[in-house]
């Protein structure tokens, strides 16, 4: 099934919600994490259930394995997007905080290369280092990662939740990631260049 139309079957019952990020699922999620989450970042979670709400389509129930795919994405995703908005105002140490919260959830790539290019832009080449390399890991294995974390879902619903996941690079020229350029040679690029700076 195209990502889009799967993308459209998600969170439409929560349209008439005051506040998504009180859905029980994602409620249940933040606390078996045990994830407090700041104004930006519910704000920034908020959105991405409205983006996904507004898609328009057929109603998920909530609790689904559809519900359940798209859940922890979309809070990994408002974790990103409160990180990005931090490191456009130069708040390094805020990102990194939301950052941290995102990869507790799920130690996906794009996480941790903006852990990695936060610490570098505070010249803290060492931890940079650590997560550029982290990142380049666990690019190529980046479904698995899922499929551990969501055991009894089929692989429609793995790959759905990829797409989103992978949806959280786009345009995010901010942090050096440009659409889907976000690839294996980029993550090389990134190490060998924290390599110099610390030799």
């Amino acid at each position: 099934m195209n990502i889009f139309l799967i993308l459209r079957k998600l969170f439409r019952q929560k349209e008439k919600a005051d506040n998504l990020v009180e859905d029980p699922l994602i409620s249940s999620i933040l606390n078996s994490y045990n994830l407090v989450l700041d104004d930006l970042e519910k704000q920034n979670i908020e959105n991405e259930c409205k983006t996904l709400s507004s898609l328009r389509g057929i109603v998920v129930k909530s609790g689904s394995d559809m519900h359940k795919a798209a859940c922890i994405p979309l809070i990994h995703n408002g974790l990103f997007s409160a990180a990005r908005l931090s490191i456009i105002q130069g708040d390094y140490n805020s990102a990194i905080g939301h950052l941290l919260k995102a990869k507790s959830l799920l130690k996906w790539p794009t996480i941790l290369y903006a852990l990695g290019f936060s610490y570098k832009s505070l010249k803290d080449y060492k931890n940079a280092k650590d997560y550029f390399k982290q990142a380049l890991e666990t690019y190529d294995t980046r479904e698995n990662l899922l499929i551990e974390l969501m055991p009894s879902f089929s692989k429609e619903m793995v790959m759905a939740a990829r797409d989103i996941l992978d949806l959280e690079v786009l345009g995010y020229k901010e942090i050096g990631l440009i659409a889907m350029s976000f690839d294996k040679d980029a993550l090389q690029e990134a190490v060998i260049e924290i390599e110099s700076l610390l030799k």
